[in-house]
């Protein structure tokens, strides 16, 4: 039963870590303070399945299940893989602002606002912000020495955003500051 509860715990975060469904400023391991989970069995049926584990068959029903689940009440209440693929949806995880961004361009306000807007949903975009926060995420799990993986953060972001940044003191600020380094570029400031 201990499995079963495990897989479909397991489940539930899988879910929610493809959304990105944390809350900023909050890690996001498991999403959720409570979960009510039945694991009932029919003592008198002929199938019998070993393990609840996600190695096992049963593990694998459980788990379909539990993602089905969660995806569908999710959907339900207006999220969806698309509602979250935007730059803008991401940047919230850091708790950056667009004004935070406007402010480290330099640029105007509306201009900077609009290339902001019409990029937000570009894929490429959005990975590089997706992986910041899994970056950070590892980091305040204790996954990974926070030194080198500010150091691997600011040189992913310079390379993957054509940017230099220096002086890389946390994620958030190297990404405000490259983000906005890489709209202005796009804007004729």
């Amino acid at each position: 039963m201990a499995r079963a509860t495990i897989t479909a715990t397991e489940a539930v975060t899988a879910v929610l870590q493809d959304l990105d469904l944390g809350m900023p400023g909050r890690s996001h391991a498991s999403g959720m303070v409570i979960q009510n989970i039945a694991v009932v069995c029919n003592r008198g049926s002929e199938l019998f399945l070993w393990g609840a584990g996600k190695h096992s068959k049963l593990g694998e029903l459980i788990g379909r299940t539990s993602i089905g689940a969660i995806t569908e009440s999710v959907r339900l209440n207006g999220i969806s893989s698309k509602t979250q693929a935007s730059t803008l949806c991401r940047l919230q995880r850091f708790d950056i602002s667009i004004d935070d961004l406007v402010k480290a361009s330099g640029c105007e306000f509306n201009a900077f606002v609009n290339e902001l807007c019409d990029s937000s949903e570009d894929p490429y975009l959005v990975s590089v912000i997706s992986s910041m926060l899994f970056l950070n995420d590892e980091i305040r799990w204790g996954l990974v020495p926070k030194k080198e993986a500010l150091d691997a953060g600011c040189n992913m972001l310079s390379a993957a955003l054509n940017v230099d940044i220096e002086g890389c003191g946390d994620l958030r600020s190297a990404l405000i500051k490259a983000y906005a380094q890489y709209i202005k570029d796009r804007v004729s400031c």
